[in-house]
């Protein structure tokens, strides 16, 4: 199961958002190759899909309540992680919600940061998901992945 978890966390990328510079959204840094999209910090765009996600975060939960342990689902959670000052935004899979929390199994890898790894467990508040996936692999659907379009610099 680790393994499903760590190449659907690879397949992710990993999106790196700079906390310095100030990037026009025409100049956004994009390494197509490595997976990496680079924003400028409080990038307003960014934080009103951020806002998108935490408003359909219960629908998130509800979910995940409803088919915990059901492989025809898979979910991840995207939130920032920082290391002196540096932060990257990166992909966990959730394993438990109690209350206001969540506990998850980081899936990404990290750029920048060397205070974590693929595989470390962490818990989180559910104020902090920035954004959140639903894959539903018997109807072949996605929801959420509300940054998507933004990040692949489609939008």
């Amino acid at each position: 199961m680790f393994t499903k978890f760590f190449s659907l966390g690879l397949t992710f990328g990993l999106i790196f958002f700079s906390a310095c510079g100030d990037h026009k959204k025409d100049d956004r840094v994009i390494d197509k190759e490595n997976g990496i999209t680079g924003l400028k910090k409080n990038d307003p765009t960014f934080l009103r899909l951020m806002d998108t996600a935490q408003k359909y975060l219960p629908d998130f939960i509800a979910s995940f309540q409803k088919h915990k342990g059901d492989t025809n689902y898979y979910y991840t959670i995207k939130s920032d992680y920082e290391e002196n000052e540096t932060h990257e935004h990166m992909w966990s899979s959730p394993v438990s919600i109690t209350g206001n929390t969540i506990k998850c199994v980081f899936i990404d890898s990290a750029y920048e940061l060397h205070n974590i790894k693929t595989g470390d467990t962490i818990t989180m508040k559910l104020t902090d998901v920035e954004d959140w996936t639903i894959y539903d692999y018997s109807n072949r659907t996605k929801m959420g992945y509300f940054s998507e379009k933004y990040l692949k610099g489609q939008e």
